[in-house]
């Protein structure tokens, strides 16, 4: 009865960590055969960016105009959508202007810091 439980308990353990990650694994070795210049990607790390070049491991990647980043192809976790990279890159704009003034008319009141307060 003991070992039957043992194995019910492995066989569980199989299912809910071992699978998942090899589909994982999978799709990712799928990814990276199916990178070319030209694609929109996202790092692991979160940066965004464009292939401009493959050479085996090494990808240099465009993150701004004339910014290019020389990483390894596993560093690259998925193909960006077009429309989610213009979103992503707008939300992430922040209003640095130096007005100090409030909209209700304090001064100090609308910055992040809280100077002024």
């Amino acid at each position: 009865m003991g070992i039957v439980i043992l194995l019910i308990f492995f066989a569980a353990a199989w299912l809910l960590l071992i699978v998942p990650r090899q589909r994982q694994l999978r799709r990712h070795q799928l990814l990276m055969t199916q990178l070319e210049p030209g694609d929109d990607v996202i790092m692991a790390s979160g940066v965004y960016g464009t292939i401009r070049a493959i050479d085996d491991d090494v990808v240099l990647l465009e993150v701004a105009p004339g910014v290019e980043l020389k990483i390894t192809k596993r560093a690259i976790a998925a193909k960006a959508d077009e429309t989610e990279a213009e979103t992503d890159a707008s939300a992430s704009v922040v209003d640095l202007s130096d007005d100090d003034d409030a909209a209700d008319g304090t001064p100090g009141r609308d910055r992040p810091d809280g100077a002024g307060t």
